[in-house]
């Protein structure tokens, strides 16, 4: 070994000596204990000032319109009526969740009692009467009536309404998972019954409109065609048409049909203060050993 290399070896000495770093640790276990403690500590009083948050979920079966087209010989003409007879239920589920996370369909939930006020004035739950207690600076809960000029846009709704949904699809099934997280466990199965109802009113009002659109101009196209080959072709889109006009009146769950429906939480979802406390106080035991080493590293290596 040369004069160089003895001397970087004598300034450099052996830091991974196991035991002396061992025996730093049991020298400093008081450090770590409170360390352990403080952050355990830190993380009690998170939890019981933390807001509570309850989640209901539910999942959802996309409706196939393909049930809702004419019969199998009018396939081709009833496609150009815009009957869907091959689709698969993932387009049906794609449009939905585009449907639920957007501003438009929250401008519309926006227009029944509670929901405004529940998502933007919200303070607390008061589990004796299952009601929501409201911050009195911004709503009054008696009238019914926002303060002064504190009424929040539909923008500023929209922004804590996508951070209290959770919405996700199956790739292989096409199944819709969808869940709602309140500080009241009350308010989240009813707020999330409204999306489930108004998903599916939207969607079949828009084909009841469409349907009687196409209805006025097939039947006025029929009183005027004369060749019979037409006029069966014609006869045939009605056909399909009232098809998809019957099944919009008639099914209950039009779009999204449960399979597990929404139901109210009974265990909170927000805080888990037992995992809170167990990692918190982990975290502090790693950190408080971290710091024995490194601080012990340091101050050999400036000596």
């Amino acid at each position: 070994m040369s004069e160089e290399e003895s001397k970087n070896t004598k300034e450099f000495p052996d830091e991974l000596d196991l035991k002396a770093i061992f025996l730093n640790l049991i020298d400093n276990k008081n450090f770590i204990f409170w360390g352990t403690t403080l952050f355990a500590i830190i993380a009690i009083i998170f939890s019981l000032l933390a807001s509570e948050k309850w989640s209901s979920s539910a999942l959802l079966s996309p409706v196939s319109t393909s049930s809702v087209g004419g019969s199998s010989s009018a396939g081709g003409l009833a496609s150009l009526a815009g009957v869907s007879l091959g689709k698969g239920s993932k387009n049906s589920s794609s449009k939905a969740v585009a449907t639920i996370t957007s501003r438009d369909f929250l401008r519309h939930l926006m227009k029944f009692d509670g929901v405004l006020e529940n998502l933007m004035a919200f303070e607390s739950y008061d589990a004796s009467s299952q009601k929501s207690i409201f911050v009195d600076a911004l709503f009054n809960a008696d009238t019914g009536k926002w303060v002064d000029d504190k009424k929040p846009t539909a923008y500023q709704a929209y922004e804590v309404y996508i951070g209290i949904l959770s919405i996700g699809t199956a790739k292989d099934t096409g199944f819709v998972t969808i869940s709602i997280d309140h500080g009241s466990p009350i308010y989240a199965k009813k707020f999330l019954d409204l999306i489930i109802q108004e998903v599916n009113n939207l969607s079949r009002q828009r084909d009841i409109d469409e349907t009687n659109a196409s209805l006025a101009y097939l039947y006025n196209e029929l009183d005027l065609v004369q060749q019979s080959d037409v006029q069966i072709a014609v006869s045939q889109l009605i056909e399909g048409q009232l098809k998809k006009q019957m099944m919009a009146h008639v099914k209950t769950h039009y779009t999204l049909q449960p399979i597990d429906s929404p139901f109210v939480p009974e265990l909170r979802s927000y805080p888990q203060r037992t995992k809170l406390v167990v990692s918190w106080a982990l975290l502090g035991f790693f950190l408080s050993l971290m710091f024995v080493v490194i601080s012990e590293h340091t101050r050999k290596y400036l000596k």
